[in-house]
């Protein structure tokens, strides 16, 4: 895992995935005739998102963290990832019909030897495909941090988009490459729980082995779900917003969308051109009722457009904060050890917990390099007149490089709530300049610290807070 962090920190895929904040989802569904209205519905929230940032370039990469999808969901969801505009991915669709859907994507200048750890994506992408020899479902995604991710990564877009859509295209199953010697067939055989590929987002997001470990909270996840009829749980510690067309004669009406049975069962053949206009007009109706600006929380707004607001200075944050320790903060003693050596040469730190990359530090000769025995081992810098304070040595480790310390230090610190939050007049995400000199996220439910011997304050993730701090004993 640290090997892959140090392999793959300047990957531009790596970066989205690991920065802090809250995280957007979007789910595509498969099934031939659901893409066409999928991207009806895109379109509308591409141009809700346009007019929200005023910018006239914003695509729908810039907004979802990870686009997810099977069958034909799976090539709408690529084309995403590479940062296409909705409208060119209608224009590829309106040009192929059937079976030469996923065949022209050979052809086509973005696919051309693409394959799924390249840097052209601009976001993450996750395609969801069963196997032929298990009949389990496979996730092929583009976090550097999985750990089937070398093993992955050199698979070509169109062996894994020919395998999700093959029931639609009528091709053949892939082979896919595992390892110099194991190749495995995949296919699209549609099970129920494999057409919503949301919840394989959702659990595939929160679970360690697939390296995203986001925080499951409705103010840190929103998934956004297009096309399948199954919904989950919102109590799922989750925002989550399902869209469902149903190609039904009494609820087309209730859209004004009047269609006889025999001409809605027609509409199962896309490769019609008539029938595709139908469909786009079908979806584009739904799309303009059903789809709300209130389903994309301004919570989730965080480092887009006129939020990109600069860090909250720490002189500013001890004004805010300093009253507040005074009448509300604890007393809060560490307890977990640590693992540190002195730097030797100028090193650039990066601390990245276990909601992501939380900020970053120079260490100059003399500092200590200090990395914490938490399930995220985030590392950070403490001079070294401090460093003396707040630890004393244990042992000397096995390896030569790294000796054990058992900490001294206490802060005053107090959980950032909604209350308190909005009783501030602060967002649920934001940015302050730390004592250090860099920037540092903070987010609803962490811990703002001020250690008992300096004047400063800086964020303790709330993970990270109850795996190495306890209230002190009066």
């Amino acid at each position: 895992m640290d090997n892959n962090h140090t392999t793959y920190k300047d990957h531009p895929i790596y970066q989205r995935l690991m920065a802090s904040g809250p995280k957007r989802i979007l789910s595509l569904d498969g099934g031939a005739i659901q893409g066409v209205l999928t991207l009806e519905y895109l379109e509308v929230i591409e141009r809700m998102l346009i007019d929200r940032y005023d910018d006239d370039n914003f695509v729908l990469s810039d907004y979802f963290d990870l686009v997810g999808g099977t069958s034909t969901g799976a090539i709408i969801a690529t084309f995403i990832a590479l940062g296409k505009p909705v409208k060119e991915i209608k224009k590829y669709y309106s040009e192929q019909s059937g079976n030469h859907l996923v065949k022209r994507l050979s052809d086509h200048q973005d696919f051309n030897n693409l394959t799924l750890g390249s840097n052209k994506f601009k976001t993450g992408l996750a395609i969801f495909i069963k196997r032929v020899n298990s009949k389990s479902i496979f996730v092929f995604h583009n976090h550097p941090l999985d750990k089937n991710y070398e093993l992955i990564k050199g698979n070509h877009l169109f062996d894994l988009l020919n395998s999700t859509a093959s029931k639609a295209t009528n091709l053949y199953p892939s082979e896919i490459k595992f390892t110099d010697i194991e190749s495995v067939g995949f296919k699209d055989d549609n099970p129920s729980v494999f057409i919503n590929p949301s919840l394989l987002l959702f659990l595939m997001t929160t679970h360690e082995d697939y390296g995203y470990k986001w925080r499951k909270s409705k103010d840190h996840l929103l998934i956004i779900s297009i096309g399948s009829e199954y919904h989950i749980s919102a109590s799922m510690s989750l925002d989550y917003y399902n869209y469902h067309v149903s190609i039904n004669k009494n609820k087309l009406a209730k859209s004004n969308i009047h269609l006889t049975d025999k001409r809605i069962k027609s509409l199962s053949k896309i490769e019609n051109s008539e029938n595709a206009k139908s469909l786009y007009k079908i979806g584009k109706a739904e799309a303009i009722i059903k789809v709300s600006t209130s389903h994309f929380p301004t919570t989730f707004d965080f480092g887009l457009g006129k939020s990109k607001s600069p860090p909250i200075s720490q002189e500013e944050v001890r004004k805010i904060f300093t009253p507040i320790m005074a009448d509300s903060g604890r007393i809060y003693k560490k307890f977990k050890k640590v693992f540190a050596k002195k730097a030797d040469s100028i090193v650039e730190i990066t601390t990245t917990t276990s909601d992501g990359i939380e900020t970053q530090n120079t260490a100059k000769k003399g500092d200590f390099i200090v990395k914490n025995q938490t399930e995220s081992q985030e590392q950070y810098v403490v001079h070294n007149d401090k460093f003396v304070k707040r630890y004393e040595v244990i042992r000397k480790m096995p390896d030569g490089v790294w000796t054990e310390y058992s900490p001294k230090g206490e802060v005053t610190g107090i959980q950032l709530t909604e209350n308190l939050l909005n009783t501030l007049n602060l967002d649920k995400h934001f940015y302050i300049m730390a004592s250090w000199g860099q920037a540092q996220y903070i987010g609803i439910g962490d811990f703002i610290v001020n250690p008992i011997d300096e004047d400063g304050f800086y964020r303790i993730g709330l993970k990270e807070f109850k795996e190495t701090y306890t209230l002190k004993k009066s």
